[in-house]
């Protein structure tokens, strides 16, 4: 969905995700050294988003800063630019607010940015945008933005087009300047429903 945000003719887009991983799994499964680790160039920009799957498959809160560590370094030495994404919340409310903490989300949000901000990576906190969007948006009509069936967390195309658009909204506010690069390449584009 990404790429209906940025200059196609300047940018190409690589999703390599690989469902129900979290950030040490990913690694020691061989996918990012399959799938990313062998074809980063340099000059290339490298999105990481971990979270949803790390609690669920057992990642201690070190396990997952010291994998995520261990991509922004890879990052680096490849000449590659790394952002830390956070996780996007899932869609549980509570009292007419999102809960925060479901699945122990917000540990690991608080990680990804400590991890960020310790290793100088640009961070887009997807977690904050997400709270805040669902939020004004209220339980019945974020629901919408998701694949239905009780499902919390794994958007349809509309809610998988409104985050890309957060991404790069968030991306032209960014003060961090390893982000600079990208903003001259992003182009305005709205989701419809």
């Amino acid at each position: 969905m990404f790429d209906k945000f940025v200059d196609t003719e300047r940018v190409s887009i690589k999703n390599n995700a690989v469902g129900g991983r979290g950030a040490k799994m990913f690694y020691e499964e061989g996918f990012y050294q399959d799938g990313i680790k062998g074809v980063m160039s340099k000059g290339d920009y490298i999105f990481i988003q971990f979270g949803h799957n790390d609690w669920k498959n057992g990642s201690s809160e070190s396990e997952y800063k010291e994998y995520l560590g261990k991509y922004i370094d890879d990052a680096r030495r490849a000449g590659v630019t790394p952002v830390i994404l956070t996780s996007i919340t899932r869609c549980v409310f509570r009292d007419g607010k999102i809960n925060r903490n479901e699945q122990n989300m917000q540990l690991y949000v608080d990680a990804a940015k400590a991890v960020a901000q310790d290793k100088n990576a640009a961070c887009i906190d997807m977690f904050e945008k997400s709270v805040a969007y669902l939020e004004s948006l209220g339980e019945t009509e974020a629901a919408k933005l998701y694949m239905g069936n009780g499902d919390v967390t794994h958007f349809n195309t509309y809610g998988a087009e409104v985050y890309a658009g957060f991404i790069r909204d968030l991306i032209r506010e960014s003060n961090h300047s390893s982000l600079d690069g990208l903003k001259d390449c992003l182009k305005d584009y709205t989701a419809v429903q």
